[in-house]
């Protein structure tokens, strides 16, 4: 289908590298839902950032109305709009703001708040700034709370990362997706290289014309099914009479070249781990990122 032996390898290991993805994103969400670190994350940082640690006025914004419309079975949300922060701000910091119609007002409101209460200063500057500009400053509150919600997203970015590239590994170790095994086996086979950009391109082309293509038209479990349509040197070979576990590609290594062992060279194991590694590495990019790239490589002119 396509000419260059290098190009269709590249295809090849860019839909591996997305099957693998989609494995590794719905792991991945599943254990930070059910261990609900996206919520207790944003909580721990509006704490610590805008709260000055006090657990107390966290608690306090939480149980304002416009927090708990956002979880309506009592959850800590995982993410709260900025309008609904400033309302909630409002409802919790500023005495009777409900009644509040000017700036003065609200400036006098404020004033009358303990001292050390957070966001009292900030609140105080802010209605210096904006004049007699209600709107203004109820910005000025969104647009505060959305630098500091940016921080929060790039620091949980950066610590799903970790945990990203610990599930890409535990994938590739279980699953024996080796990126050098497979890459030197479509390098190899003109038929299976054939075949997997065949079914990289069909499936560019269906997911491309879906709603949501990676909601849609796949899963964790039909990844691994798709993988293993494939025929690609994936997957463990378990053998109970003697008992043995080798890698597929090894075992099939040793079944049509039984003078050459790869269990008993070094080099194999070398060579395995850092299939292994690529392919994390490769998982803790993310579906998006893998699909993007099949789209632009399967549908170019």
């Amino acid at each position: 289908m396509f000419g260059s032996t290098v190009l269709d390898v590249a295809i090849g290991l860019i839909f591996v590298f997305f099957m693998v993805s989609l494995v590794c994103s719905e792991a991945a969400n599943r254990i930070t839902q059910w261990l609900n670190w996206r919520a207790d994350f944003l909580e721990k940082k509006i704490r610590e950032w805008l709260m000055n640690g006090d657990q107390t006025l966290v608690n306090k914004l939480y149980a304002t109305p416009w927090i708990k419309a956002l979880t309506p079975r009592g959850e800590k949300p995982v993410n709260i709009p900025t309008k609904t922060f400033a309302l909630a701000v409002f409802d919790a910091f500023v005495p009777n703001a409900a009644g509040i119609t000017t700036v003065d007002q609200l400036r006098a409101a404020i004033a009358g708040l303990q001292d050390g209460t957070p966001m009292k200063n900030e609140l105080l500057a802010w209605l210096t700034m904006v004049g007699t500009d209600m709107t203004a400053f109820r910005v000025n509150i969104e647009n505060w709370f959305n630098a500091a919600e940016a921080q929060m997203t790039q620091v949980y970015r950066q610590n799903m990362w970790k945990f990203a590239l610990g599930i890409g590994a535990i994938v590739s170790l279980v699953l024996n997706v080796d990126a050098v095994a497979v890459g030197n086996s479509l390098w190899r086979d003109s038929a299976l290289r054939q075949a997997v950009v065949t079914a990289a391109s069909q499936y560019a082309t269906k997911a491309a014309n879906a709603t949501d293509p990676l909601v849609s038209q796949q899963n964790a479990q039909k990844a691994v099914e798709e993988l293993n349509k494939l025929n690609l040197p994936i997957g463990w070979n378990i053998q109970t009479a003697p008992f043995s576990v080798l890698p597929n590609d090894w075992a099939q290594t040793a079944a049509t070249k039984p003078q050459t062992l790869p269990q008993t060279d070094p080099l194999a194991y070398l060579l395995k781990l850092i299939g292994w590694g690529i392919t994390a590495l490769a998982g803790a990019q993310g579906a998006p990122f893998w699909f993007d790239l099949l789209k632009k490589v399967t549908q170019r002119n």
